[in-house]
């Protein structure tokens, strides 16, 4: 019975009728969740009989030919329906090992364009993405560069063909950066070079004739192949730069991660640094930041998306160069800062995003100098400890005790070992000090914000009594035995 029904579903998967069509394909994917269904499909697919049929070239006769590309074209969807958001990598090995990877770059590298439609580059895609790195890694000992340039010159019609083909490109360059927290240049760099895969890539972001999913993938592409590297070409370089700051604050949240991401490989260079350093208008994003969340549910979620894309720019920014000490000095200078804290003061908690407060919680990670001066232009500890709030997010709170934290720290060491905190009056004065006692008693919070608060209030009472009795067993308790889990290995905290 299985034999029977899959050939019959394969049979109408490419049936006249859309809907036999869909359902038959779905139906395909449905069965192969099962390893004896997948089998007899990919038995029946025949793949490597398939691999070969790809590498013949097209009849001449015309309706021989279409014939021809229209089995191909089936088995090509049928393959894509079978990885469609599958982590199989057995599936994937089968179809690299039976020679249909080879096969399909020899499609894109002998065919006319016209003749090299979405199917033939969908199903290499569906190879590159939800896989492992084994899968990536074996695919690009093929050199797969190479073969997917040349389809950079198609048609964006609609299709999606290239913008598969511009999919595969990015999916490889992201498996080519190491997974550890280097500042190396892109290893793929040098074999794109080898295509002219940099012109190519320029060139295909400078077309009039594509879709803006293409353009801004394009975009990323070059940010990431850019990785720690300069753009030599000024023109590339401003431009690229430029559009991947606008994607930053774009309303679709793939595209907002990944050109952040690819922003960050950029500026790992100097050159690249200078570039969006010069761009960022510092005044213009304290203007912004200082706009109501107003208007109908369009108009506040576009308000939101540009001061959480100006603030995740900054934030990229500073963590990218850590000693940047005069850009955090502008950063304050320019008002940002205050818009920052008018923010935490006014707006409803539920409305207050995660990269406003990350920001801030960069900007005292830089030095204690930095946070001098925010402590000492700005008292920022009213605002800080209203995000404490129990109707903050966790993340929120984790960012804003974490602020908090680090200005407390500097005061402390900016201060003389024997004298009282100097910050004390300040954090008493908004209630701070109930703030975080509130905070360490809270049920179900991270156990690092548990220690951050209890840390805060050992800081805050340095050479000072903690004149509540429980307060003062409790906290110096859970610092006794957060010590104690530090030292049980050997290692000593210093007196």
């Amino acid at each position: 019975m299985r034999k029977e029904i899959i050939h019959h579903l394969i049979t109408i998967a490419d049936d006249e009728d859309d809907w036999v069509r869909e359902e038959s394909r779905d139906a395909l994917y449905y069965l192969a969740q099962n390893y004896a269904n997948l089998s007899e499909i990919t038995k029946q697919l025949d793949l490597r009989s398939f691999a070969s049929d790809l590498m013949k070239p097209l009849v001449y006769k015309q309706s021989k030919r279409n014939e021809q590309q229209q089995q191909q074209e089936l088995k090509c969807q049928i393959l894509s329906c079978l990885l469609r958001d599958r982590e199989n990598d057995t599936l994937r090995m089968q179809i690299i090992e039976a020679g249909i990877v080879d096969s399909l770059f020899h499609v894109y590298t002998t065919r006319v364009l016209a003749q090299i439609t979405q199917p033939y580059i969908n199903v290499f895609y569906q190879l590159t993405v939800n896989t492992s790195d084994e899968v990536l890694s074996l695919i690009s000992e093929k050199k797969p560069y190479h073969s997917l340039f040349w389809l950079l010159d198609l048609k964006d019609d609609g299709t999606q063909g290239i913008y598969f083909a511009i999919l595969s490109i990015y999916n490889f360059l992201l498996s080519g950066i190491s997974k550890k927290d280097d500042t190396n240049p892109h290893p793929h760099f040098d074999d794109l070079q080898t295509c002219d895969g940099v012109d190519k890539l320029f060139s295909l972001f400078k077309r009039d004739d594509i879709q803006i999913n293409t353009k801004n993938l394009t975009a990323i592409c070059i940010g990431l192949l850019f990785k720690a590297k300069e753009i030599v070409n000024q023109q590339m370089r401003c431009e690229v730069v430029s559009y991947l700051k606008l994607l930053i604050s774009d309303f679709d949240e793939w595209i907002r991660n990944a050109s952040e991401l690819a922003l960050c490989y950029m500026l790992q260079n100097s050159v690249n640094y200078s570039e969006i350093e010069n761009l960022i208008d510092l005044n213009q994003i304290s203007e912004d930041l200082k706009r109501p969340s107003e208007g109908d549910e369009e108009q506040q979620q576009f308000i939101q998306q540009q001061q959480d894309g100006d603030c995740t720019l900054l934030i990229v920014m500073l963590n990218t160069k850590k000693d940047n000490i005069e850009f955090s000095k502008s950063i304050i200078s320019s008002g940002i800062v205050d818009s920052l804290l008018f923010i935490f003061e006014t707006r409803d908690i539920t409305l207050i995003t995660v990269p406003v407060v990350q920001i801030f919680n960069q900007l005292t990670k830089v030095n204690d100098e930095i946070n001098q001066l925010l402590y000492e232009r700005k008292n920022p500890y009213p605002q800080l400890f209203k995000l404490l709030s129990p109707n903050s997010s966790d993340v929120l709170i984790k960012f804003s005790i974490n602020s908090i934290f680090n200005i407390i720290v500097t005061g402390d060491v900016t201060s003389q070992h024997q004298e009282q905190h100097p910050h004390f009056q300040d954090v008493k004065q908004c209630d701070g000090i109930e703030c975080l006692y509130s905070l360490f008693k809270r049920a179900n919070i991270y156990k690092l914000t548990k220690d951050s608060a209890a840390i805060c209030f050992g800081n805050l009472f340095k050479a000072k009594e903690i004149p509540n009795d429980t307060i003062r067993s409790e906290i110096i308790s859970h610092l006794k035995i957060n010590r104690e889990e530090i030292e049980k290995d050997g290692f000593k905290l210093p007196e």
